[in-house]
């Protein structure tokens, strides 16, 4: 694949970041309670996703060009939940069945971007609270 066509893949995928993130971000502003869980939830599956995808690109930028590892490396690292939270929203079904192959990773709690953001998530039926 053409380093142009991933840096193009990967500039849609932060514009569609920036693009979800203003809904979450108007939607908890609003005063209007419905509000926020109508527009905001419809905002984080694909915030989320949009998110990953970024870090996937990123590391296919740095495959194609390593002359930018280390700011790709800075990219990557200010985003370190990003794969997480977006697996946990994916997969969020499975894990209330029980079902899942990584339940035992599955984040529970996360504090996103400094503690800005928090995420709450659903426990495993073994989950000890470690």
């Amino acid at each position: 694949m053409d380093e142009s066509t991933i840096r193009n893949r990967l500039r849609q995928a932060i514009e569609t970041s920036l693009d979800q993130a203003k809904l979450i971000i108007l939607s908890v502003k609003s005063k209007y309670e419905s509000d926020v869980s109508k527009k905001g939830a419809l905002a984080v599956r694909p915030f989320a996703s949009a998110l990953a995808n970024s870090l996937k690109w990123a590391n296919e930028l740095k495959k194609s060009n390593r002359t930018l590892s280390k700011q790709i490396d800075e990219f990557i690292n200010s985003l370190p939940e990003a794969k997480d939270l977006r697996d946990m929203l994916e997969h969020e079904e499975d894990y209330l069945r029980g079902k899942g192959r990584k339940q035992a990773q599955f984040k529970k709690d996360m504090v996103v971007n400094g503690g800005k953001l928090s995420v709450k998530g659903i426990m495993p039926p073994s989950y000890n609270g470690s």
